[in-house]
């Protein structure tokens, strides 16, 4: 039991120093950094400033009625946050929950949604014009306005904003149609 402590702590301390974003003084502008991460056996990322944080996965409480790739809801710092399998989402055989796997803390101002992953790799620090357009059809079940690019080393670059903005990552529905009436007004 000790020594699985131990191996929980060192990979924690590992998340956070990969969570870290990583900054150049002399080329900021001109440089993008982002967190790598797998999804089976397939390399992405995503840019490091679309992420509050990345987290171990804590309790996930299901949502009955919901599509598989809606995981449920977490408790992130006091605040209930929808959580999604990203390879659910895309048609991927869904993320083996091990030590590895890691909780992407997606949001553009504020924890706007969790996204499961099976491992979390390092943060990069690209030119900005290091991401390229695919040249062949992205892989099955990655929706292409997900999508930002590649990379020279084949890491698939996903977009964010758009996935935030994806009417699949809602856990629950909007205000107004869950206070409609079900029957006749």
């Amino acid at each position: 039991m000790n020594g699985f402590r131990e191996v929980a702590l060192l990979l924690e301390q590992r998340a956070r120093v990969l969570a870290r974003r990583i900054a150049t003084d002399d080329d900021a502008g001109s440089r993008l950094s982002f967190l790598t991460f797998l999804l089976g056996q397939e390399r992405y990322a995503i840019e490091a400033d679309a992420l509050v944080e990345v987290a171990r996965p804590g309790p996930i409480s299901p949502l009955p009625g919901t599509p598989p790739h809606v995981a449920g809801l977490t408790n992130f710092r006091g605040e209930i946050l929808p959580v999604f399998d990203l390879a659910l989402l895309f048609g991927l055989p869904g993320s083996v929950h091990t030590l590895t796997a890691r909780l992407l803390v997606a949001g553009r101002e504020r924890p706007e949604a969790g996204l499961l992953v099976d491992a979390v790799e390092r943060v990069v620090d690209l030119p900005a014009g290091s991401v390229q357009p695919m040249l062949q059809p992205p892989p099955p079940g990655l929706p292409a306005w997900a999508l930002r690019g590649v990379t020279a080393d084949a890491i698939i670059v996903l977009d964010v904003n758009a996935l935030l903005d994806d009417d699949r990552l809602v856990a629950v529905g909007d205000e107004d149609a869950r206070h409609q009436p079900s029957g006749e007004e």
